[in-house]
C-alpha cells in the first residue's frame, strides 16, 4: 500500500521524467539541424568556431564551438558581422555550458521558482557579455 510520500515521490519522478523526455528531444533536434548542415560547415580557425549552416530551419544561435548561422534571413553586412562577433563571444565565454548546467537544474527543481528566475537571469547576463563586446568592437 502506498502512502502519501509515495505518491509525491512518483509524481516528482514522473514530472522529471517528462522534462528530461523534453530535453533530449530538444538535443535530438538539434543534431538533426547539425546534421543537415554538416556538408556545408566551416571551421574558422582565427576564432576556433564551426559555422554550420541551417537552411532557415532555426535562428542563429550558438552551442558550445558552433554558431548555427542562417543565411536565409536578409541583413547588411555590418549586421551579420555584429551577430556573428555576438555568437562569437558565445562561443569563447562557453556559455553552453552554463546554459545546459541550469537545464538540468530546472528539470531536477522544476518546483523551485527561483531556479528557473536564476536561468533567466543567467541568459540576460550572458547576452549582455556577448553585445558588451559587440559594443566595444563598433567603438573601435
Amino acid at each position: 500500500m502506498w502512502v502519501f510520500k509515495d505518491y509525491i515521490l512518483f509524481g516528482y519522478l514522473t514530472i522529471v521524467l517528462i522534462l528530461f523526455a523534453k530535453f533530449y528531444w530538444q538535443f535530438i533536434q538539434l543534431k538533426e539541424i547539425l546534421r543537415k548542415g554538416w556538408y556545408q560547415t566551416t571551421y574558422i580557425l582565427k576564432d576556433s568556431y564551426f559555422k554550420v549552416p541551417t537552411f532557415g530551419l532555426a535562428p542563429v544561435f550558438s552551442y558550445f564551438d558552433k554558431i548555427f548561422w542562417d543565411d536565409a534571413i536578409v541583413l547588411s553586412q555590418k549586421e551579420k558581422k555584429q551577430i556573428l562577433i555576438h555568437e562569437i563571444e558565445h562561443v569563447k565565454q562557453k556559455h553552453t555550458y552554463d546554459v545546459i548546467i541550469y537545464q538540468v537544474m530546472c528539470k531536477l527543481f522544476w518546483y523551485n521558482p527561483i531556479i528557473h528566475l536564476m536561468q533567466k537571469e543567467l541568459i540576460d547576463l550572458h547576452e549582455f557579455q556577448a553585445d558588451e563586446k559587440v559594443i566595444k568592437d563598433v567603438e573601435l
